[in-house]
């Protein structure tokens, strides 16, 4: 009997770390909603608000043919909020050698509720973020190359300043 216990009380604990919380799952991001500060951080970030029918995967080829530049599967942004976490799907890519982000703006986790990016923006299916010099005229580049696709009903550029809940772009 002495030995089944010190088996028990010697046994690796489960999903733990020896020193902490539970590990988490490889392939994600990990990011707490708080309150950073977005301006001065980042200075020329601008957002491409889109709204299509299309699947995640799908959106990210349709902007790879128009832009002219593949994007790429990255690894997965989890929100976490008090005891819930949230998993949003991000893509980047390149365009004229400034970096762009392509992030599902509803989180996907099935079965469970959903969360957005940028609440005040739930109508907005898909976020495309541009950093760098120039981004103002790169985003209204892009729009003008987005409007004329059948898959892409609305593509328009939207005013950081304004969008109450920016921060949450900072990851």
């Amino acid at each position: 009997m002495a030995d089944s216990k010190r088996r028990d009380a010697f046994a690796p604990p489960q999903n733990r770390s020896e020193h902490g919380p539970p590990e988490r799952p490889k392939g994600y991001q990990y990011a707490r909603m708080g309150k950073q500060s977005i301006d001065g951080a980042t200075p020329d970030i601008k957002v491409v608000g889109l709204v299509t029918g299309l699947k995640e995967h799908r959106v990210a080829w349709v902007l790879g043919e128009r832009l002219g530049n593949g994007f790429r599967k990255e690894e997965d942004l989890v929100l976490e909020e008090t005891d819930e976490s949230f998993h949003f799907s991000i893509f980047s890519g390149s365009y004229r050698h400034r970096s762009l982000r392509l992030i599902r703006n509803k989180s996907y986790v099935a079965g469970e509720q959903n969360s957005f990016i940028l609440p005040e923006l739930s109508n907005i299916d898909y976020l495309l973020t541009l950093e760098g010099n120039n981004a103002d005229e790169l985003a209204k580049e892009i729009c003008a190359l987005l409007q004329d696709d059948e898959n892409i009903q609305f593509a328009r550029q939207l005013e950081t300043k304004k969008i109450r809940s920016r921060e949450n772009l900072i990851f």
